[in-house]
């Protein structure tokens, strides 16, 4: 074997040589450096997270002071509110105020109640937590002067939220009597454990003979 031939076997080792380091650097040591740089990237995530957990983890009592003070603030509101109002309730009502006033409703309308607010929390059969209603009930009336200031007194006191949407009065000049239209705006709400029932209505006699006790009283049967 001559010298030329043995240059090239050394040349052609030594190409291989280097191709063998070349290819496990390109496919070996960096592929492991891509894959520890995911890792690392991957574990600052982890930390990051971790770290917010344990802030919310120790803001956890503030949150739940927080929720149980908002819990009693809805409890406090929805008192204030009837659970629904329907055409027996108003016209329990307009007795009631006609008992306050010492006068008379002579005429009724109302409308049924109408959802106009519904929370997005949701209970178990997936209805809102709290619904709010409105509804309107005008009234034609005939007060004295003092019965008209106790019936406002009566709708301003009264247990159930509602407001005086429109008001007219007129002096009848013969009598002293005040007439006039009143339209009441009336809210419920409807929340967990609060639900409509029908009122209980005493004191009414049922039965068909004399029903509208023109020789006294309705006979009971």
């Amino acid at each position: 074997m001559n010298d030329k031939v043995q240059k090239r076997i050394v040349y052609a080792l030594l190409f291989l040589i280097v191709a063998i380091i070349v290819v496990t650097y390109r496919f070996g040591y960096m592929r492991y450096t891509d894959m520890a740089d995911d890792v690392k990237k991957e574990s600052k995530q982890i930390k990051t997270r971790i770290a917010e957990l344990n802030e919310k983890i120790a803001l956890r009592p503030i949150y739940e002071e927080a929720i149980v003070d908002s819990e009693q603030s809805i409890a406090e509101i929805v008192k204030k509110y009837g659970p629904g109002n329907s055409a027996e309730k108003n016209i329990i009502f307009a007795r009631d105020l006609e008992t306050a006033a010492d006068g008379n409703v002579s005429s009724l309308a109302f409308t049924d109640d109408e959802l106009v607010f519904a929370s997005s929390g949701k209970n178990e059969e997936g209805n809102p937590n709290v619904m709010a209603y409105k509804s309107s009930l005008v009234m034609n009336y005939e007060f004295s002067y003092d019965g008209l200031k106790r019936a406002m007194d009566f709708i301003n006191k009264y247990k159930e939220r509602m407001t005086v949407e429109q008001f007219s009065a007129a002096l009848n000049s013969e009598t002293g009597a005040i007439t006039g239209a009143l339209t009441l705006n009336l809210y419920g709400m409807e929340a967990e454990g609060k639900a409509y029932k029908e009122p209980e209505i005493m004191g009414v006699k049922i039965g068909t003979d004399d029903i509208f006790g023109s020789n006294g009283a309705g006979t009971a049967e």
